[in-house]
């Protein structure tokens, strides 16, 4: 059993280790939504592909640059999860030009992403002027045309 329980060992670690070493933690960086109204939650979304995500995150802002900076660590990983995309909340901001500036593993295996995104003015928040009374007296007829046409049907066919 022993015997066994190390060659499956040494075949998880022979397969999962190699395939993280030449491929990128992470790719498809974008901040959403982009444009921004003033003051609409802005999310830094990052797809990351194995292990790599879920360390220590920081956020912080100087000027027109919001700094996410992710620690991940020496992770040891068997078979690696799908690709799948994390969120990193950076809040509202005034209307402006701005740069999200991502930081993966600071110190000698730094990667470094600048997305830049912008918040425009105050969004519109007046609808198109509808009254409900029409809608939903429109759509009553039309159920009732519906039902009409159905129970026509039936009581032809017999």
């Amino acid at each position: 059993m022993s015997i066994m329980r190390s060659l499956a060992i040494a075949l998880i670690l022979s397969v999962s280790i190699p395939a993280q070493a030449g491929t990128p933690l992470y790719d498809n960086v974008r901040v959403s939504p982009n444009p921004a109204f003033s003051g609409q939650p802005v999310v830094l979304l990052a797809r990351w592909g194995g292990c790599g995500a879920g360390g220590v995150t920081s956020t912080s802002v100087a000027g027109t640059v919001v700094t996410v900076t992710e620690i991940t660590g020496d992770q040891i990983c068997g078979v690696p999860p799908p690709p799948a995309d994390v969120a990193y909340p950076l809040g509202g901001f005034a209307p402006g030009n701005y740069i999200a500036r991502y930081i993966v593993d600071p110190g000698s295996t730094q990667q470094v992403t600048d997305v830049p995104f912008v918040v425009t003015g105050a969004a519109n928040t007046t609808g198109l002027p509808v009254n409900a009374n029409y809608a939903l007296a429109g759509l009553a007829v039309a159920l009732l045309l519906l039902a009409r046409r159905n129970l026509l049907r039936r009581f032809v066919r017999r």
